[in-house]
Formats: structure tokens, C-alpha cells, sequence
């Protein structure tokens, strides 16, 4: 569980890096 939390708040960040992109 604690393994899976680090990537999910990486695929987060991610997203919204590409939303602040595109805006």
C-alpha cells in the first residue's frame, strides 16, 4: 500500500504538469 501511494502521487503531479502546460 505504501508503495503504490508514491506512484499514484507521481501520476498526479504528472497530470497536472500537463495541464499547466497546456494552460
Amino acid at each position: 500500500m505504501l508503495e503504490m501511494l508514491p506512484m499514484h502521487m507521481c501520476y498526479h503531479l504528472r497530470i497536472l504538469q500537463l495541464v499547466v502546460d497546456i494552460f
